[in-house]
């Protein structure tokens, strides 16, 4: 809903405010064994960059010989640096069918997360900071 504004009758009411209520903070994440590990927030969205950098600065070396890694179908899961990359350290990547969230244990975590940072939120100066602190404090949905 948006606040309601005054202008003079037939003249259209502006404002100098962005229609964004708060900054974009994303996330990406690893669930094994019911634990997040290797968390990386960031600003914006995610792209198959960002990803083969997480994954080979990150992830890659939490990871033992014989691991499974889950994927969404996103475009940018997909590569074959990336298949390279796991195949490299002895792991195996698979991707869920398209459209089945249902399917991807982490969606149950990140739900947790997301509300408990609408709760946390007021007392952060940035939603970085709050998504920093979420991944620090947030109790472990699988626990």
């Amino acid at each position: 809903m948006r606040n309601p504004g005054y202008s003079p009758r037939g003249e259209r009411c502006y404002a100098l405010k962005c229609g964004k209520r708060r900054e974009r903070a994303s996330w990406i994440g690893a669930l094994k064994n019911g634990k997040i590990f290797a968390p990386l927030t960031f600003e914006g969205c995610c792209n198959r960059d960002l990803f083969e950098a997480w994954l080979s600065q990150s992830l890659i070396s939490q990871l033992e010989a014989g691991d499974i890694i889950i994927v969404d179908n996103a475009t940018f899961h997909k590569g074959e640096s990336i298949r390279e990359m796991v195949e490299d350290a002895g792991c195996e990547i698979w991707y869920l069918p398209a459209y089945s969230p249902d399917l991807n244990k982490i969606e149950n975590w990140w739900s947790v997360l997301k509300t408990w940072m609408k709760q946390m939120l007021p007392k952060f100066e940035t939603v970085r900071e709050c998504v920093d602190a979420a991944f620090k404090n947030c109790p472990n949905v699988f626990a």
